[in-house]
């Protein structure tokens, strides 16, 4: 008797958990990509002494992600210190591994000035898996919106854009999604001075989260209600995040935020 209330009990037990798992399933089908940001980006959050004192651990990757340090992050210094902490956690394209950074204006230069132009044919022969842009510089809109159209309108991998010195109208045509520094947002000047210094001591984990999240995706984030929780995952600590307000229209927009 007491064996078949064991077996009983067991199978009681075993139907309970499979209810539960085909629950959570279904639940994550329903949000899936918010709950991977979630979870997935910041669970292996490092520390830069940490990448520093740990040997290669990347794997070689056809697929690149492309940064370009535009103004307030071109520090040479900066960018180099940024590029050798990446560089050894995801390793470099040009030793087949996933980030090919790009220094604005020295990496464009054209006829000898700088000429974010020419962002096309840096990374025509590269199997591009998404771009990041600090401090995109003025009419990145514009270059980005010439490669859009090449895409028959849609990018196939993600852009995002923090702290734009370019049209930020523009750029949110262009991006997934643009942030900007909430006194930024502000100021009622079309471009902030080009020379401006906007570092944070938190750009590189920004940096290493917005690389783990592209990592997880194979097309471009969505535009809707989603975005919002999406994106407050990829900033994490760094702050708060807010959806910009017009401050004539009181409109919300949809992929423009602003971090408090």
């Amino acid at each position: 008797m007491k064996k078949y209330r064991y077996v009983a009990n067991c199978a009681v037990l075993l139907s309970g958990m499979v209810s539960f798992f085909v629950s959570c399933h279904q639940g994550r089908q329903k949000n899936n990509t918010t709950d991977i940001l979630k979870i997935s980006i910041h669970k292996a959050d490092v520390k830069s002494d940490w990448l520093t004192n740990h040997t290669q651990h990347w794997h070689f990757s056809e697929k690149h992600i492309c940064i370009v340090f535009g103004y307030g992050y071109n520090d040479e210094n900066f960018v180099q210190s940024t590029i050798t902490e990446l560089g050894i956690k995801y390793g470099l394209e040009s030793n087949g591994g996933l980030i090919l950074p790009l220094r604005y204006p020295e990496d464009f230069k054209h006829g000898g000035s700088g000429r974010i132009s020419i962002l096309p044919e840096l990374l025509e022969d590269k199997h591009i898996g998404g771009i990041i842009l600090l401090g995109a510089p003025e009419n990145t809109h514009n270059t980005l919106s010439r490669m859009k159209t090449n895409y028959n309108g849609s990018f196939p991998y993600p852009i995002f854009s923090y702290f734009p010195q370019d049209d930020v109208l523009g750029m949110e045509y262009v991006s997934d999604f643009v942030l900007e520094n909430a006194q930024a947002s502000k100021n009622t000047e079309s471009l902030q001075d080009e020379q401006e210094q906007v570092l944070t001591n938190d750009v590189t984990a920004l940096l290493d989260s917005s690389i783990r999240c592209i990592t997880l995706l194979d097309s471009p984030l969505q535009a809707d209600d989603n975005l919002h929780a999406q994106v407050q995952a990829i900033v994490g600590k760094m702050g708060k995040v807010n959806r910009y307000t017009d401050p004539e229209t009181g409109l919300q927009s949809i992929n423009h935020f602003v971090l408090d």
